[in-house]
């Protein structure tokens, strides 16, 4: 099983934990799977890195999309700005598995002062209980699970299509390797 797993680093209390949002795997389709069964266990992950790569990317502008609509004032840019600058990054590694994660800014990015407990990316796409500075209770606005939900199916179908064309390249790049005396 393969999954792209975009994750909101979560700075609660001191502490600093990657929380998924959702996986999405990529099974199901019986031809992709006997077909990536055919290749090598290398250049498997390899193809399916790549689309899942670019399936991160896709993601990650999305939730710029959702964020240049943020309707929390005032909005300084901050986020907006420092989440253009996040690229996927690699999960953890194990053999059933791939990860490819969406990270939030951390608090420098954004110019929070470390010490602050305050983390706003998190209490705008969780929201909050508690009243700060007069104001009240923050609905969740969730631009980031938004984005996955939003565009989980059309992710399985291109991550499936750039999956099949992977498996293609592979194959051609191999049989053009193999000399027939």
């Amino acid at each position: 099983m393969y999954c792209i797993c975009p994750y909101v680093s979560r700075e609660f209390r001191g502490e600093s934990v990657a929380k998924p949002i959702i996986d999405i795997s990529l099974v199901g389709n019986k031809v992709l799977i006997s077909a990536l069964g055919k290749l090598g266990d290398r250049i498997q992950r390899k193809v399916v890195r790549q689309a899942m790569r670019k399936s991160a990317k896709r993601l990650n502008v999305a939730i710029i999309q959702n964020l240049s609509g943020i309707p929390v004032a005032p909005d300084s840019g901050r986020w907006l700005v420092a989440q253009s600058a996040q690229k996927p990054v690699p999960g953890r590694r194990s053999r059933t598995g791939i990860v490819i994660g969406i990270p939030l800014p951390t608090k420098e990015m954004l110019g929070i002062p470390a010490k602050d407990k305050w983390y706003y990316p998190t209490a705008i796409e969780y929201g909050t209980t508690k009243s700060r500075g007069g104001r009240g209770p923050l609905p969740a606005f969730a631009p980031m699970r938004r984005a996955v939900n939003e565009n989980t199916a059309k992710e399985h179908q291109r991550m499936g299509t750039e999956i099949g064309k992977g498996i293609e390249r592979e194959a051609r790049r191999a049989f053009a390797k193999v000399k027939i005396k």
